[in-house]
């Protein structure tokens, strides 16, 4: 607290901060103790000494005694007049109001006695009222020294403790600009959100286990029973539900699948029947939601009680005021995997790839089947999953060996798949990415809801029933020291909240440091703003018009990097064709037979998801590369502004992982096996060229709607990349011209306050001091917790 104090008076006597050079340079001597009366006066000629009157002390004969009598022998220059001042002041922070009152009243008679100007007078006892605040604060309460976070590992305790330093920190600013940033970061942290997937095939145990972990039982029951439909849970106060229904470029896509598959064909047929003209009602250009009562879901998503309603449902969010979803934790319960409408599945897998977690439940007598296997490497490989948790559930029907013996099968089916698809080399990488866990859920969820006892029966306790290690891991991975995703956050908050501080900092401090100033030295420093502020408009109008040239230089490169993925989608659809040939004239030749049609489909399904990713990652190199550069060419204008990496945080991988690679390697293949297929079937051994022709015109269709997919996404892909880009590039002039607009305004106003009331000048250097006071204490406090 003295520290502060201490800088307040030399930023409004000297217009500098104190130097901790001059800490105890000068001897303890307790005068205060053994000449009061001769120390007060003495100090108060020693505090109203500055760098313009040093000279007019000098020569006075008294001013060399009076040094002397504080402890200096010789006084030659002003540092020892600030080493004086720093000691003593520092003593008279601790001695009490009535040393400071008995200083003022002499600084007062020097005033009148012409010694001093009437300006410096006024400078000085106002700091000594503020300092005899500080004095009786000091007394009536200790304050408490900041502290390092109790858990510098745990997400929610670093986002409370930001929030907490926002809710001190809004208050005291002042500027539009920093407000902005200040509400924009508020509502950055306040938005973050944790998706957890849960997936598995019909009678996995999934909703007796959500239910376990929800605390309640909502899902699959009469609140909301078991539907065809993705579900999304989210927390809200209040219990309610959205339905959302499919557009019509969605529902020509399921019209025309059911050309091909009969399971789809019979559902369209019904869902027309059932709905006739009104079906428009529901599927719209754009798509349709509503906003119902949960206990009148049923009505919309039952198979028994919609009337079919639920055939047109996309998905549906549920709100709930429930623990586990608080935090921006949001629960994917996904259909069934064995769906036999392929757009549901596309649209399931599109979600669960943007997840942080993803839980796969098997059942303990039915594990590790073909749709388990090829789900578990399929979301691995291609679905960005990070961690992958394998819950076996109906534990309690098996023994403790049977237990390792499902697991150690699961792990030999995935090893063995990809082999099939020569892939046995990520087997381990694989691997490492799962856990496994055991739960018996329905044993669970009696404990949850008050039918402990019966479960106590049965031998389990909660512990054992597993419930418990599945919320740890949860908990860990979501919010642990080790999510990669988290740490990455709080770093971008704990700097965007380190810049907020210190530009308020760097403005009050200026406007501190002109409150020491005189009416000509303000003028003399406004004038002086201008020129520089005049130059720095003139490297502002230079780097926007670099940025304005590297716009359309990104624009332009987009339309090459679009030709770039035609090219490279046209080669996929050659290759696949290639090796589906091949691979038909090598069995025809070897085996006298044509490939294993799990083998056709594993062969285009690999083929197209690798050549896809690919591409993702040939696109995110080059843009990449050419934004970089764009970036540094700017930089390079001026290096100091610019200061640190131009590209700032922003991540290429997890930008493009997340918008652009999800939604093209989720799509559905089934339509495609089954129409090359079909192709396969009318083969004989000397017709590989008409096959081949076959498959051209198949993949030719699909490259198509993968191009049209890619390029729709693409317009608001590569406008979101340009915004990013401009973002970056213009933030630093933005600082810099709010920064220059600033002080200018604040060295009008400190000019006008001197010519028209003193008081007022007063009055803010007060505010002043208080807002610079917590602003370091905000500051030291983050130091503090650095992530």
């Amino acid at each position: 607290m003295w520290m502060n104090l201490i800088d307040d008076f030399f930023i409004i006597i000297w217009g500098e901060k104190a130097n901790e050079d001059l800490r105890d340079k000068i001897e303890n001597l307790e005068l205060h103790v053994k000449q009061r009366a001769l120390f007060c006066e003495a100090l108060a000629v020693i505090l109203c000494v500055n760098s313009k009157n040093f000279e007019k002390f000098c020569q006075v004969g008294e001013f060399g005694k009076i040094t002397e009598f504080l402890g200096l022998k010789v006084c030659e220059n002003v540092s020892q007049i600030k080493a004086l001042q720093f000691y003593y002041l520092r003593l008279l922070n601790s001695l009490g109001k009535s040393y400071s009152q008995e200083i003022s009243s002499h600084i007062n008679s020097l005033s009148k006695a012409k010694l001093i100007s009437k300006e410096n007078e006024e400078k000085i006892l106002s700091l000594l009222e503020l300092i005899e605040d500080k004095i009786e604060e000091d007394k009536k309460e200790i304050i408490q020294p900041k502290t390092k976070l109790s858990n510098p590992t745990d997400y929610k305790e670093y986002i409370s403790f930001f929030q907490d330093i926002l809710k001190d920190l809004n208050p005291i600013l002042e500027s539009d600009n920093l407000k902005n940033q200040s509400q924009l970061l508020s509502q950055k942290i306040q938005n973050q959100s944790f998706s957890v997937g849960i997936t598995g095939v019909m009678n996995a145990g999934k909703s007796t286990m959500l239910n376990a972990l929800l605390g309640k039982e909502i899902l699959g029951t009469s609140v909301v029973p078991e539907t065809a439909n993705l579900t999304i849970i989210k927390y809200a106060k209040k219990s309610h539900a959205k339905v959302n229904f499919w557009t019509k470029d969605e529902w020509e896509r399921i019209e025309k699948s059911a050309s091909l598959m009969p399971s789809i064909k019979k559902f369209v047929e019904q869902s027309k029947e059932a709905f006739g003209e009104s079906l428009d009602e529901f599927i719209q250009e754009k798509t349709k939601s509503i906003d119902i009562n949960t206990s009148d879901l049923s009505s919309y998503t039952s198979t028994k009680q919609s009337n079919l309603t639920c055939n047109l449902v996309k998905r549906v969010e549920l709100y709930e005021d429930l623990d586990f979803v608080k935090d921006g934790v949001n629960i994917v319960d996904t259909p069934g995997l064995d769906d036999p409408v392929i757009q549901r599945e596309e649209i399931t897998k599109d979600y669960l790839s943007q997840c942080d977690v993803m839980i796969h439940l098997m059942n303990a007598n039915q594990s590790a089947t073909q749709k388990d296997v090829d789900f578990i490497i399929d979301s691995l490989i291609y679905g960005h999953i990070t961690r992958l948790l394998i819950v076996i559930t109906r534990i309690d029907t098996i023994s403790e060996d049977e237990l390792k013996e499902v697991i150690a099968y699961t792990k030999r089916s995935i090893q063995n798949r990809l082999r099939q698809d020569n892939k046995e080399a990520r087997f381990d990488s694989i691997i490492s990415k799962i856990d496994f866990l055991p739960i018996a859920g329905k044993l669970a969820l009696m404990h949850r809801i008050g039918q402990e006892k019966e479960a106590l029966r049965l031998g389990y306790d909660l512990k054992k029933t597993g419930i418990l290690d599945i919320e740890r891991y949860l908990q860990k991975v979501l919010f642990g020291a080790h999510s990669e995703k988290n740490q990455l956050l709080l770093q971008s908050i704990h700097k965007e909240l380190g810049s907020i501080i210190s530009n308020a900092l760097d403005r009050f401090s200026f406007e501190m440091e002109s409150l020491s100033k005189s009416s000509d030295e303000l003028e003399r420093d406004f004038k002086a703003l201008k020129e520089k502020n005049k130059a720095n408009l003139e490297l502002i109008e230079k780097i926007n018009l670099q940025i304005s040239e590297a716009r359309y230089s990104l624009e332009d490169y987009f339309k090459t990097l679009n030709k770039f993925i035609d090219d490279k989608l046209n080669s996929l659809k050659n290759i696949t064709i290639g090796r589906l040939c091949d691979d038909v004239s090598y069995e025809w030749r070897k085996n006298k037979k044509k490939p294993a049609q799990n083998r056709i489909k594993s062969m285009v399904e690999t083929s197209m998801k690798d050549g896809i990713v690919d591409i993702i990652r040939d696109y995110r190199y080059e843009f990449s590369k050419r934004m970089q550069s764009e970036l540094e060419q700017i930089a390079s204008i001026d290096t100091k502004l610019f200061d640190g990496s131009p590209n700032g945080d922003f991540n290429s991988r997890e930008y493009f992982e997340k918008n652009f690679g999800s939604s093209f390697l989720s799509g559905s293949y089934a339509l495609t096996h089954k129409r090359i297929l079909d192709e396969l079937k009318k083969v004989k051994k000397a017709q590989i060229e008409g096959f081949s022709v076959a498959l051209d015109g198949i993949l030719k269709e699909d490259i198509k709607n993968l191009k049209d997919k890619i390029n729709a996404s693409l317009e608001d892909i590569n406008q979101n990349l340009l915004n990013t880009f401009l973002q970056r590039a213009n933030k630093p002039t933005r600082e810099l011209k709010a920064s220059m607009e600033e002080k200018e305004k604040i060295l009008q106003k400190q000019i006008n306050l001197i010519q028209k009331d003193n008081r007022a000048s007063k009055e803010r250097l007060g505010k002043l001091k208080e807002k610079i006071s917590t602003l370091k204490d905000l500051k030291e406090s983050l130091k503090e917790n650095k992530i």
